[in-house]
């Protein structure tokens, strides 16, 4: 398990979903796969090519005795590329707005740009995480309130909002890659009788979240036997808990669990309190330093059209 040098995390559990600068622990990985992971040039390459980094995934599920593997979603079992997230959000507002123009029935996206569209999704991403209505006092943005609410604030009908949705979607799809490291351990699992679930602290919901996955790979699908995400729950990783209501609707004791993510705070830290085993699997600094950069340049990029983003623009 790293050492954890100092942890400056509120313990709230509402989200903080828009932050340039987001406060991070700082730790050492002393776990030789989180260290690996940490300096490796790729998380892509190591997880297609490296027979030993599999062999060491195996090898940690099968000493932790769990009948469950439990993966993070995106930047675990589909890794992103070095672009930001907030180049992510310009990118899907390209795709809709060329979408909405080319079906020939929205005359207002006409006089849209894609600048409009991102403004609108960030906005609409703000709005939906204060306006929800909080559970055991946590708070996740809903990806189909985030598209009523830029939907309606461009001035377009409802019948766009299949078009937000399906760009979402694809959009996603084209810029992930599944960890073939991560893929490989499920037969593994399924030969001792295991069950594989996904749970995403994140506003797309579990339906929109395996739309995106089979869109990658139409066979991939049934390969999990359940998808939590807190957009659907508002309970999170990160508050610690969605474990509980996982183990609820599963009727599976913590124990039996194990977990691989990324964040240290809701993949590791969290689930470890609730009494489930859990491995980092970090973003290498290599890959951090290309976003930070990527998102460097986006905020400049967006001050010179005079767009002021740094309120909301994250990696």
């Amino acid at each position: 398990m790293p050492e954890i040098i100092h942890m400056p995390i509120s313990a709230t559990c509402l989200s903080r979903p828009h932050s340039l600068s987001p406060i991070a622990p700082r730790i050492l990985h002393f776990s030789p796969i989180a260290r690996e992971l940490r300096e490796c040039q790729s998380r892509i390459t190591l997880s297609a090519e490296s027979q030993t980094h599999f062999d060491a995934l195996r090898s940690e599920f099968e000493k932790s005795g769990a009948g469950v593997l439990s993966f993070d979603v995106f930047d675990t079992l589909l890794l992103r590329n070095n672009q930001s997230e907030a180049r992510r959000f310009l990118n899907v507002s390209r795709r809709i707005l060329g979408e909405l123009q080319s079906s020939g029935k929205f005359e207002k996206a006409n006089s849209l740009t894609q600048y409009d569209l991102m403004i609108a999704r960030a906005d609409a991403m703000r709005v939906s995480y204060r306006t929800r209505r909080p559970v055991r006092g946590c708070v996740e943005g809903a990806i189909a309130d985030v598209i009523k609410i830029a939907r309606r604030s461009l001035g377009l009908p409802p019948e766009a909002d299949a078009i937000f949705r399906q760009c979402e979607i694809e959009y996603e799809a084209s810029v992930l890659h599944f960890n073939k490291a991560l893929f490989k351990l499920i037969p593994f699992v399924r030969s001792r009788g295991g069950k594989i679930i996904l749970v995403s602290d994140m506003y797309l919901s579990s339906e929109l979240i395996g739309s995106i996955i089979q869109k990658i790979d139409p066979a991939a699908l049934h390969l999990f036997d359940a998808i939590f995400s807190s957009g659907d729950l508002s309970v999170s990783k990160r508050s610690g808990r969605i474990f509980r209501e996982i183990e609820r609707q599963l009727e599976i004791g913590p124990a039996s669990f194990f977990h691989i993510g990324d964040s240290f705070l809701g993949d590791v830290l969290k689930p470890r309190e609730a009494g489930w085993k859990a491995l980092h699997y970090p973003v290498s600094q290599g890959e951090m330093h290309e976003r930070l950069e990527d998102l460097a340049s986006f905020v400049s990029e967006m001050r010179s059209l005079g767009l002021p983003v740094d309120h909301w623009a994250k990696i």
